[in-house]
């Protein structure tokens, strides 16, 4: 068995599975519709929770902006910061927001969102309301999750995802990564999340509408985790609780460096080893082991592509599907940038995304990526 065969063999092992999902994905898409109801919920409140730094001043006041625009009447909003964040006097002054400040005292061990989200959830939700999370660079499209929410709340739903939209930041490389995202959303989410109604892949913060009695069962879970939005998704498949996909489109900015990418994913897979640590269930250990497979399969696809037409094969056709679909991907992402020549980088673009899961093992805390 020579080098190639066992390549070939590695390569075949890891696409193959991401081939069928994200072709099931794709085949349920167009058919899976949400519930509306006639008239907009009312037990919703708005929760961001942020570092509330210098980094994320501008993408923070955006967010607020769209908020107070289309959200301010009806709905009450909160913005939950650390006791001494930067922006912590400028907060203040919004009288419009309601401002919590988590103090430095409180599990002071602890790190990250999931701490402020514990800290918000035991002293300031409700079990009857619901919760739309947001995370600051956050800009939501349309409301259609408001008219949702009604309809699944009566068939005993608890948790939701939206879509999610890259927008441009500062590097063209990274917007057109995040276009894998929208993809995984339309696909493999809209097939987990939505269809089966559990959210086994791809649960994500941004706008996480969780119901306040689901919050209050999962605070202890949620307060050690750098990545609160895993640790939800994760409690929630042993917990029998139904999740949906909203038809709500959410505008993500994207990193404004490749440093930030791998900052920002590294933190995400440092959560999922970190929640796997704490959870120890089956559905923590499919996700990692999904996600390593991907990702091993995501750096022998550039050499798999070329194999196909050399070895003819016929096994190699079960990895063809995600090849094509991780590929249209990008040539998307670089289309919408509206400069050709990132599209010279499809083949190499897989390479990059699957590298920064290496970011994990320097991000030894909550990483704030730059959003100015």
């Amino acid at each position: 068995m020579n080098f190639l065969t066992i390549v070939m063999l590695i390569g075949i092992s890891a696409w193959t599975p991401y081939s069928f999902l994200v072709t099931i994905g794709a085949i349920i898409s167009p058919f899976y519709r949400t519930k509306k109801g006639e008239k907009k919920a009312t037990n919703v409140e708005f929760v961001i929770i942020t570092i509330a730094s210098r980094k994320v001043k501008n993408s923070l006041t955006e967010t607020l902006r769209m908020i107070e625009r289309y959200y301010l009447e009806g709905y009450k909003i909160w913005v939950v910061i650390e006791e001494k964040a930067e922006l912590s006097d400028e907060l203040s002054k919004m009288k419009w927001i309601n401002l919590v400040k988590v103090p430095n005292e409180y599990k002071k061990n602890l790190k990250g969102k999931g701490r402020a989200l514990a800290y918000f959830t035991r002293f300031y939700s409700t079990p009857d309301k619901w919760y739309a999370f947001l995370d600051d660079d956050n800009v939501i499209l349309n409301d259609d999750f408001l008219y949702e929410i009604p309809i699944y709340e009566k068939k005993g739903y608890q948790i939701a995802n939206p879509i999610l939209v890259p927008r441009k930041g500062k590097n063209g490389i990274t917007y057109i990564l995040d276009h894998l995202r929208l993809f995984d959303d339309l696909t493999i989410s809209r097939l987990f999340t939505g269809v089966v109604g559990k959210p086994l892949f791809n649960f994500h913060g941004e706008l996480l509408l969780a119901k306040g009695s689901l919050l209050q069962q999962l605070v202890e879970v949620v307060d050690k985790t750098i990545a609160e939005d895993f640790a939800l998704a994760l409690k929630s498949l042993t917990s029998n609780v139904r999740s949906w996909q909203s038809r709500t489109r959410v505008s993500i900015k994207s990193p404004n460096s490749i440093r930030d990418l791998i900052g920002q994913r590294g933190r995400w897979y440092k959560g999922i080893v970190q929640n796997f640590s704490q959870l120890s269930s089956i559905f923590s250990l499919i996700t990692a082991l999904a996600i390593l497979t991907w990702k091993i399969g995501m750096i022998l696809g550039i050499v798999l592509f070329p194999l196909m037409i050399i070895e003819r094969n016929p096994l190699l056709l079960t990895i063809l599907p995600g090849i094509i679909y991780t590929w249209s991907a990008y040539l998307y992402g670089s289309l919408r940038y509206e400069r050709p020549v990132f599209i010279l980088g499809i083949l190499f673009y897989p390479i990059l995304e699957s590298v920064a899961v290496f970011g994990m093992m320097v991000t030894n805390k909550f990483y704030v990526i730059d959003k100015t």
